[in-house]
């Protein structure tokens, strides 16, 4: 009687396996999406904890707008495609002062990054069959971050996704690829993998080829080609490559008010960061549509809209913790001097908007005779309302004026900045030496030496008839760039600050104005009359 029971339990529990196990085989499976995300120099979101100096107490790193971005990707979109997030610190966040110092300082360790956010590709991607799309991609990179989400670009698309049996070849591939036209070097891949596969007829791209710079593109075409008939790769399209706050940044670049982690993020006053991220954020969500009709899912991220409030939230808490500080407004957060050591050993150069050099390939260096075409730029409305709000210029970052970390007192830290020339400016990027020298703003005011109210950004995000026009001297690639449109998020942020922002102040030529509450513009119709992904 046991016995049979038993038995019969058993072969129940067999069927209910084999059910279910048909039913997991026989379902269509949703394509997933891989989202990279590289952090800039020194920021590392896993390890976030900055070591106190001079008897300060240490403090949570704070997150740039890649940590802020990998937070808020939720686990799957609406229609229910996984989106499986891989985060990499930037270079310079290893163990030990040198690592520190030298990877950070010298950007030695790219190459390293490129292969681990490969292998994470390459173990998670799939092909589907005609019924389902293939995986989706995404690379996001802040400052060096972004050179390894290119260079990672560029192998996928020259190389294709290398299938899990070919990984174990990985590192011969990527140096193949990375030094294909180099007379000097000898491709390893071909040779080593027919010594191994005596089966297969040894045939391998053209010697010649691999060593001419001049046909570089037909020898990776054709190594390609032969990794595909020896089974060793897949074809795979990109769906977004996001990079911020680098001269590569090309595609739909936008200008924003800052400076380099102003709009990457990282700083105390995350105001400007607020913004930048707003506005990644509604790129990468797909809330820009000229068509949103065409709107797929698997083709855009999907983010957790609660985790903005969070972050303003934060930003309002550490203005409320700084009793020295008013709240400025949206657009009108510090922006910090981040030309500061080791940084500045490097030196600095002006970001020059709509005049863009073309570089030579093998040097890298610009060719001063050929300008970028077609670059496709906008000016943040940011930039507009900094300027009619008379917001700050480049501010002189308190726990920096000193070496490490000295804190003084703020009368000590004005007389400081004066004396070495850092005193605040009032922000004025047409001014000379300054990135929009030679353009006009053009959005019907006469002037813009005085507060603008009258800002005008109708509901959709969409403005009016508002451009930047170049009169200046020497050559642009188009002499007129227009005010990008503000996106979903950017219009949710903007409208929370204007319901929490009770004073503005206006700063220029020596007199103050404060405006009154009762003097407060209206709400419908109109936004705050503030108004930055590169920099200015």
């Amino acid at each position: 009687m046991t016995v049979d029971g038993a038995a019969s339990e058993n072969v129940e529990h067999r069927c209910q396996f084999s059910v279910s196990d048909e039913e997991a085989r026989t379902r269509i499976k949703l394509p997933k999406k891989l989202i990279v995300c590289c952090d800039g120099t020194w920021m590392d979101s896993d390890n976030g904890w900055v070591k106190g100096k001079w008897c300060q107490p240490g403090h949570l790193q704070n997150p740039t707008n890649v940590t802020r971005i990998v937070r808020a990707i939720a686990s799957e979109d609406k229609g229910h495609h996984p989106q499986i997030v891989y985060y990499q610190a930037g270079v310079g966040t290893g163990i030990g002062s040198y690592n520190q110092l030298v990877g950070g300082g010298t950007g030695l360790g790219p190459a390293e990054n490129v292969r681990e956010a490969y292998a994470f590709i390459a173990s998670n991607y799939a092909e589907h069959d005609r019924l389902v799309p293939n995986d989706s991609i995404f690379l996001i990179g802040f400052s060096r971050g972004a050179y390894t989400a290119r260079t990672l670009g560029g192998f996928l698309c020259a190389m294709g996704v290398l299938k899990r049996h070919a990984m174990p070849h990985f590192y011969e591939i990527f140096e193949d690829w990375n030094r294909a036209g180099d007379p000097h070097y000898e491709p390893m891949f071909f040779k080593s993998y027919f010594k191994h596969h005596k089966d297969v007829k040894p045939i391998w791209p053209s010697e010649r080829l691999a060593k001419s710079k001049k046909h570089r593109d037909a020898y990776l075409q054709q190594y390609f080609q032969m990794l595909q008939n020896l089974n060793m790769t897949q074809r795979a399209s990109i769906n977004c490559i996001g990079v911020w706050d680098t001269v590569g940044a090309l595609g739909i670049p936008v200008w924003f008010p800052g400076a380099h982690s102003n709009i990457g993020g990282s700083y105390e006053d995350a105001g400007i960061a607020n913004i930048t991220l707003a506005w990644m954020m509604d790129q990468l969500a797909g809330n820009t549509m000229k068509h949103p009709e065409d709107f797929r899912h698997h083709d855009w991220i999907q983010f957790d809209d609660e985790l903005l409030d969070t972050w303003y939230d934060c930003a309002s808490d550490w203005v409320e913790d700084h009793k020295g500080l008013s709240y400025k407004g949206w657009a009108r957060g510090k922006i910090y001097d981040s030309n500061t050591f080791p940084q500045s050993l490097a030196g600095q150069k002006t970001r020059l908007p709509g005049r863009y050099h073309g570089t030579f390939y093998e040097s890298g260096s610009e060719d001063p005779h050929r300008l970028l075409e077609d670059t496709n730029e906008y000016i943040h409305s940011s930039v507009r309302a900094r300027i009619d709000m008379g917001g700050n210029g480049v501010e002189a970052d308190s726990k920096k004026v000193f070496p490490n970390g000295l804190s003084l007192t703020p009368l000590l830290t004005s007389l400081w900045r004066r004396l070495t020339g850092r005193s605040v400016s009032t922000y004025q990027p047409q001014n000379k030496r300054q990135p929009l020298h030679g353009w006009r703003l053009e959005d019907g005011h006469k002037s813009h030496e005085q507060p603008n109210w009258d800002i005008d950004m109708s509901p959709d995000g969409s403005t009016h008839e508002v451009t930047w026009v170049f009169e200046g001297d020497g050559k642009v690639t188009r002499r007129t760039m227009p005010e990008a449109r503000l996106g979903r998020y950017e219009r949710y942020l903007l409208q929370k600050d204007q319901e929490l922002a009770d004073k503005i102040e206006f700063t220029n030529a020596g007199w103050k104005w404060t405006m009154k509450e009762e003097e407060r513009p209206q709400k419908r119709g109109r936004t705050w009359p503030f108004a930055d992904a590169c920099r200015m």
